[in-house]
């Protein structure tokens, strides 16, 4: 029995959760609910680190629909700069009403991935590392707040508003970058699509026009 882990899934999940697995086992530490020695001991190492690697993984699922709440608190995605759509019907003034600006990415990645695999791995890679920088923030802005609890309270005061000062600026900059790749992810899924023989064609022939009554599922 072979275990694959894709690229979507490492970046989007399993690294995002790993952050939330090194939270808790530090509040478990803090907290005195456990000791290093007895996680040590618990186990056999190899052991471990599958039950770690789980669970980053599990989190992260359990966790990706915390990510969105930096889509709806940021207004960043709301810049034009930002928004491919918009910046692909500048550079493309005749391309501003075709079907293809009109169609959700979703079925334009599908066109691209029946085309050509290694432009849609791209298409991928780029979108999987921002949703991994999105959802990074969140558990970023936890170590910040955990670490300003710790200066206020623990002993290590110089050192707990270091680690809160570099977790505030890894958010600020997890929260920009995760923006900026997955407006590359779309802008580049545009890009291809324009040069899909035909697939604008046959976009507008599958769109309903006014007439066409809406679908009974």
């Amino acid at each position: 029995m072979t275990f694959t882990i894709g690229i979507f899934d490492l970046f989007t999940y399993a690294i995002p959760g790993s952050l939330y697995v090194a939270l808790v086992t530090y509040m478990s530490l803090r907290l005195q609910l456990t000791t290093v020695d007895e996680l040590a001991s618990s186990m056999p190492t190899a052991l471990l680190i599958i039950v770690v690697a789980t669970a980053s993984y599990v989190l992260g699922h359990v966790s990706y629909s915390v990510g969105l709440v930096v889509d709806k608190v940021l207004p960043l995605w709301r810049r034009e700069s930002l928004n491919a759509r918009k910046v692909f019907a500048v550079r493309m003034p005749g391309c501003a009403n075709s079907a293809i600006l009109r169609s959700g990415y979703g079925l334009l990645r599908a066109a691209v991935e029946m085309r050509d695999r290694e432009v849609a791995a791209e298409i991928t890679r780029l979108r999987a590392v921002g949703l991994m920088l999105r959802n990074l923030t969140v558990p970023l802005v936890l170590a910040f707040v955990l670490a300003v609890v710790e200066a206020a309270l623990g002993g290590h005061r110089v050192e707990a508003l270091t680690v809160a000062a570099v977790a505030l600026l890894a958010a600020s900059g997890a929260a920009w970058r995760s923006f900026t790749l997955r407006h590359w992810s779309d802008l580049k899924t545009l890009e291809v699509c324009f040069w899909i023989p035909d697939l604008n064609q046959t976009l507008e022939a599958g769109m309903p026009t006014d007439e066409t009554p809406p679908p009974r599922y």
